[in-house]
């Protein structure tokens, strides 16, 4: 049951970033703030771990005994909700008729097309590579609505994706961590 509501949470946590982003045109895991601090990252990543706090807080539900089990299932459970994030986002990226990406199943899906100069269709790997690269960076001004395009830097971008990566980590190891706070100090209670 206690993996069982974390894979719950995870799932809640990517479809929270899908509607934020088929809503609000903005993918809330990839918000920075300061350029590099991945604030987006690390609020999905909180959220996913959710369930492992209510599993382990509210329900007290039994975790593997095997602490290295415990740990692989964990960081299993953590880099696969990272990856389903991006996965539905690519499963949700389809062009209209006018060629504009939309991310509301309108038009044909991305992967009915092929990068220039390949015959191969974009698969996820593909488009995770150069949605990373090519993307186009933008900051905002406190008290501002305009946005100044920063342009394109494949190095910047990698940077930025692996800082969100360690954000997404970084806010699930902390609600496990106040999880285990929580459980360590429940402990001596139940004994009493």
């Amino acid at each position: 049951m206690f993996y069982i509501l974390w894979i719950i949470s995870s799932i809640i946590a990517i479809v929270a970033n899908y509607l934020i982003l088929s809503l609000g045109n903005q993918d809330f895991i990839s918000l920075t703030t300061f350029f590099i601090i991945p604030i987006g990252g690390f609020g999905v990543g909180a959220l996913s771990s959710c369930g492992r706090y209510f599993a382990d807080v509210k329900f007290s539900c039994k975790k593997a005994k095997n602490k290295a089990v415990h740990i692989i299932l964990s960081s299993l459970i953590i880099v696969i909700g990272f990856v389903g994030v991006h996965y539905l986002v690519y499963t949700s990226t389809y062009l209209d008729s006018n060629m504009d990406i939309n991310y509301s199943f309108n038009g044909e899906h991305i992967s009915n097309y092929t990068f220039d100069g390949s015959e191969e269709p974009i698969n996820f790997v593909t488009y995770m590579e150069d949605s990373i690269s090519n993307s186009s960076r933008t900051m905002r001004r406190k008290g501002s609505s305009e946005r100044i395009d920063l342009g394109s830097n494949a190095t910047w971008n990698w940077i930025c994706f692996i800082s969100s990566f360690m954000g997404y980590m970084l806010g699930a190891f902390t609600v496990a961590i106040e999880s285990e706070t929580k459980m360590l100090k429940k402990e001596p209670e139940a004994e009493l």
